[in-house]
């Protein structure tokens, strides 16, 4: 239910506003979250990837919707470890370099007692700390 409202949602912004309307690519990260949590790992991941690409270029890497999808990617690597072994671990190092990045962004840009800096150090962290 919750897929197809989303995608009749972004197909409706997309046709109205454009692909790359603000808007739309809200409505776009949120369906990608219903995707992920439905198990289509890597649609989700590929999606997290133009958000984030599409938005550093638009607003900036800086900009804390850019590093929300940067946090959203490495959330989507990192909870996708059971996927095969070889690609997990290709995930695995991407995902700590991606959650480095949004770490160091995050102090730079909200400093390093912000909620949402806080939270990057706890994954990374976390992540470090997993097997």
């Amino acid at each position: 239910m919750a897929k197809k409202c989303g995608e009749t949602a972004y197909d409706g912004l997309q046709s109205i506003l454009g692909e790359d309307h603000p808007k739309a690519l809200d409505v776009l990260a949120d369906l990608n979250l219903v995707y992920f949590a439905l198990g289509d790992h890597e649609k989700a991941i590929n999606i997290a990837t133009y958000l984030y690409n599409i938005r550093k270029e638009k607003i900036g890497e800086n900009h804390p919707k850019t590093l929300d999808m940067l946090q959203d990617l490495f959330s989507f690597y990192s909870m996708s470890g059971d996927l095969e072994k070889a690609r997990a671990l290709g995930e695995r190092d991407q995902a700590i370099r991606l959650e480095e990045n949004v770490l160091s962004l995050r102090t730079k840009v909200l400093g390093s007692d912000h909620p949402e800096t806080l939270k990057a150090a706890q994954m990374l962290q976390a992540f470090h700390d997993s097997p």
